[in-house]
């Protein structure tokens, strides 16, 4: 029995040493503006997203059209240069039937991957 348990023991030790670290992944989400006041408008209304990358960026413009209009369905969506700044224009038809243009600023994410 002795040497089944260093048999154990050498395996156990084995599988271990194969074993490596799950890498820590930042998850903090995307986040929008601290402006309160932009209501996405136009382009001196656009939502500033806070991401570091497009697909973060892309995730929180979806995310602060479904807390804002609530049932909306997207019909267009284009990147619009605006005075040497990229945006987002989404045009929703709200629940209620009610079509518009919303403007999101992705300077902080346009082009990171």
């Amino acid at each position: 029995m002795r040497s089944s348990g260093k048999i154990f023991s050498l395996l156990l030790i084995i599988l271990l040493s194969g074993c490596k670290s799950t890498p820590k992944v930042d998850s903090t989400p995307a986040s929008v503006s601290s402006v309160t006041a932009r209501d996405g408008s136009s382009f001196e209304q656009a939502i500033v997203i806070n991401a570091k990358n497009e697909d973060e960026g892309i995730k929180a413009e979806h995310s602060w059209l479904r807390e804002h209009y609530p049932g909306c369905r997207e019909t267009l969506q284009a990147l619009v240069p605006h005075q040497g700044r990229p945006y987002d224009r989404i045009d929703i038809v709200t629940a209620e039937g009610q079509s518009r243009s919303v403007y999101f600023d992705l300077s902080s994410f346009f082009g990171k991957y």
